[in-house]
């Protein structure tokens, strides 16, 4: 039997030593005593018994690393406020309203002022008075051109944009 001072086999020495015992007592070697046979044998199943051992401490031990990131992707989650986002959806939003009220303004007043000049005016058309052309701010297409401006300079230029998706 192992003892400290003599450390244990790894499993591949006590099978080669018990294998090299066991063909000496088929081939009728008289030194093989059945202590021996017993102590090889027990030697290959304390060998097999510690590899055991050391592969579920390494599968306990992956285990419990694997927890351990989970614990903190979770924590680290938990403290991912959406404060941050909502104070950057409420700015957008005001950004939006903004425009839109800049929009109205500008329609109302080419209104005001073909209205004025007595030429008739559909709303969303275009107004051509001495040579000069203007027309309405187009709400939608400006919001949609900002919209993939923003989204290709940070994510790309290749960037697929939809803004036909139903809302969250």
């Amino acid at each position: 039997m192992p003892t400290i001072a003599n450390p244990a086999p790894t499993l591949a020495e006590a099978e080669a030593a018990f294998a090299a015992l066991h063909e000496r007592l088929v081939t009728g070697d008289p030194a093989v005593t059945p202590r021996a046979y017993a102590e090889a044998r027990a030697a290959v199943d304390f060998a097999t018994a510690r590899q055991d051992a050391a592969q579920r401490a390494a599968v306990q031990q992956a285990e419990e690393e694997r927890q351990q990131r989970l614990a903190t992707a979770t924590a680290r989650l938990v403290a991912l406020d959406s404060s941050d986002h909502d104070a950057a959806r409420d700015q957008l939003r005001a950004a939006l309203d903004a425009l839109a009220v800049a929009v109205l303004a500008r329609s109302a007043e080419l209104g005001q002022i073909v209205g004025a000049a007595g030429v008739s005016y559909a709303p969303g058309g275009t107004v051509t008075l001495g040579g000069v052309t203007r027309r309405p701010l187009p709400f939608q297409s400006l919001v949609r051109d900002l919209v993939i401006d923003v989204v290709r300079e940070r994510f790309g230029p290749r960037q697929p944009v939809d803004l036909n998706y139903p809302p969250d």
